[in-house]
């Protein structure tokens, strides 16, 4: 069976030798066996939460996944500083070790209220100056292309992305009721969205035309944290 085990060494020397980074960068990775499990995005190192108990969630029946802790990587190839100054990045990376069968770029993020909300524009806190106009939307796509970009650009890297059958950018959002403890879901503004979402996602998410991720091999995906991906 092929072995796809080998991508922390890829990042820890390609990937710093390409991109002239000077730092030595131990890379997060976590060796997963879980079927079902959630990911979140606040901790500092990788921690598995209890299926629904995090932010994104997993079903994994295609044999051992690694992951990692792409954005705390990018976070330490802090030599040259010029490296990681307004690098865009997503959280985390997931493959598959035993079989080339999956490989997501995940960025995990969130709203109060209602799927609009992540639809309004990212603003400068100081200056005012829109710098996406399409909300947690438009930043998530971009933090996933540039880390697409990223990698894509060390060759070893990126012909081991190629190698895998299935290549996603996954954006994995939750939705924070804002209710009463009153309140049922049934009279939530947005309860009709989710039903139309849960036929739309599944299990795969839903696909999102995005011309520059797919030229560089990816389907573009998106799905609402109540609902969970299957790898």
């Amino acid at each position: 069976m092929k072995n796809m085990s080998n991508m922390k060494q890829l990042l820890e020397n390609d990937f710093l030798k390409h991109h002239k980074v000077a730092a030595i960068v131990a890379v997060d990775c976590l060796c997963v066996t879980d079927v079902d499990f959630d990911l979140d995005d606040e901790d500092s190192s990788i921690s598995l939460k209890a299926l629904g108990k995090g932010k994104a969630s997993f079903h994994n029946d295609n044999g051992e996944l690694e992951i990692i802790h792409y954005e705390d990587f990018i976070n330490k190839c802090d030599k040259p500083p010029s490296f990681k100054k307004g690098r865009k990045k997503c959280d985390h990376l997931l493959y598959h070790t035993t079989t080339p069968k999956t490989v997501v770029l995940l960025e995990i993020t969130s709203a109060l209220g209602s799927q609009a909300n992540l639809e309004k524009p990212i603003t400068h806190r100081t200056t005012g100056k829109v710098l996406y106009e399409g909300g947690k939307f438009e930043k998530c796509e971009d933090q996933l292309f540039q880390s697409l970009s990223t990698l894509d650009e060390v060759p070893s890297i990126s012909r081991r992305l190629k190698a895998y059958t299935r290549r996603i950018c996954l954006m994995a959002y939750t939705i924070k009721p804002a209710q009463t403890k009153s309140q049922s879901i049934g009279s939530r503004p947005f309860a009709k969205y989710l039903a139309i979402e849960a036929k739309a996602t599944a299990d795969n998410g839903a696909i999102i035309e995005c011309r520059r991720i797919e030229d560089l091999g990816f389907e573009y995906r998106r799905i609402e944290h109540q609902y969970v991906f299957k790898l």
